[in-house]
């Protein structure tokens, strides 16, 4: 994550997934953070200039993101400070490439989520890619397997930020939960689908958020697509 990226049309609807899930979860958030750069990504904020067509999904959240985003002040510190998602605790500590920082990082995050019951991941790009092992640079846009298995294995359902690659969406989405399902043991993943990102969602065994999922397709029908894969 980017304080660039704070209030574009990805982070709305980012928002509104957390905002209901924290009604079932005490939630920690682990921005994942990387110095801002000169790329166009986070630019997706007309949005805000259509209040008539995106207000109504969450408009107390729209309110908060128009007013900074207008006024150009696009930090994620803010979503603590308005209270956007309710009492989560957050992790603002930048991410580096270095592997011996990272790996203090990831325990110090762990650590101060020890009374958190859903976690959720916002890296850059999405999980990690065979090109960028880790340690490497680039790295700190990524999370990696070994990372997300620690926090499932301390007991943490996990929520995961993925940016599409450039390949065939379901093809895509079947291949990461295959993965998820084989690296954790997981006996259900969801995928909550997106125009341009998909958020993964695996819980601990006996954890269903089936009324969720549904409060979520009835207050923001056509803005997520949904699919639960089962082991």
């Amino acid at each position: 994550m980017k304080n660039q990226y704070f209030g574009d049309i990805n982070d709305y609807r980012k928002y509104g997934l957390l905002r209901i899930l924290c009604k079932r979860f005490a939630i920690g958030v682990g921005w994942m953070l990387t110095p801002n750069d000169e790329g166009t990504e986070g630019k997706f904020v007309d949005y805000l200039d259509k209040p008539n067509k995106w207000r109504n999904y969450a408009p107390s959240l729209f309110d908060a993101l128009q007013l900074y985003v207008l006024n150009n002040r696009r930090y994620v510190g803010i979503a603590e400070e308005e209270t956007l998602i309710r009492e989560a605790k957050y992790f603002t500590r930048f991410v580096t490439d270095d592997l011996e920082e990272r790996q203090t990082y990831m325990a110090d995050m762990l650590d101060h989520f020890v009374h958190c019951d859903l976690v959720f991941f916002d890296p850059d790009n999405g999980i990690e890619v065979p090109s960028i092992p880790k340690g490497k640079k680039n790295s700190s846009k990524y999370v990696y397997w070994d990372e997300l298995k620690t926090f499932f294995d301390a007991g943490k359902s996990l929520l995961i930020y993925q940016h599409f690659q450039r390949v065939e969406r379901e093809a895509f989405i079947a291949s990461i939960t295959a993965t998820i399902i084989e690296k954790f043991g997981a006996r259900v993943v969801t995928a909550f689908r997106t125009g341009n990102v998909v958020f993964f969602f695996i819980p601990q065994d006996g954890v269903t958020i089936a009324p969720l999922r549904d409060q979520l397709a009835q207050q923001w029908s056509m803005q997520f697509e949904m699919s639960l894969h089962n082991q």
